[in-house]
């Protein structure tokens, strides 16, 4: 669907508004009983800035959703908005499109962030790479797996790594936890199969 430009550059303006309530809502929650006066929503209950993040989402989402002229507007800062609100969520990974790779930015580092990524199907037909900008990766994914009647172990080691692969050889089940102290993110996992995870 097609606007004139001035209405499109409205509503684009309209998304980094609220993109911006989006981030400042959830950061002074995040600050519990050291908000201040001098954060914006501070004197909200819990679901008051929960409904006031839901309605600046759910108009984020719809722009998206609905519009396809926003050219080579730089959507960004709204798309880890949007990230940044399904904190706490858990994410049903189903890729299974032909080729190519799934990408999922995670938002930039806030403290309290987490996401759990569950694998939906096995061997997906993409690879999905989990993506930290501007941050650092840590942590530990354990693999279990069976070969030759053995039981095997293997640790992938996220240190100072940027980037989490699942691989297309992930078996439904596997699972990725991240979460993220305000500088670095974290992460613990399990899968059943070598090569479901890799890190780079």
């Amino acid at each position: 669907m097609a606007r004139e430009t001035e209405v499109m550059e409205q509503a684009y303006n309209a998304c980094l508004d609220g993109a911006k309530t989006v981030n400042t809502v959830i950061a002074t929650h995040n600050k519990g009983s050291d908000a201040t006066s001098a954060d914006f929503a501070y004197d909200m209950t819990h679901d008051e800035k929960k409904a006031r993040v839901s309605r600046s989402v759910g108009y984020l989402k719809h722009q998206k959703d609905t519009y396809s002229d926003w050219g080579s507007k730089d959507f960004t800062a709204i798309n880890a908005a949007i990230t940044a609100a399904d904190s706490g969520k858990v994410i049903l990974c189903d890729a299974t499109s032909a080729g190519g790779e799934v990408d999922i930015a995670l938002p930039a580092p806030a403290a309290g962030l987490n996401y759990k990524f569950i694998v939906q199907e096995d061997t997906p037909t993409q690879d999905i790479k989990i993506v930290a900008t501007g941050a650092i990766v840590y942590g530990v994914i354990m693999v279990y797996f069976i070969e030759a009647g053995t039981t095997v172990d293997n640790v992938v080691l996220a240190a100072g790594s940027t980037n989490v692969l699942i691989d297309q050889t992930a078996k439904k089940g596997d699972w990725l936890d991240f979460y993220c102290d305000g500088t670095n993110w974290y992460v613990r996992g399990a899968g059943s199969v070598t090569g479901a995870f890799t890190v780079s």
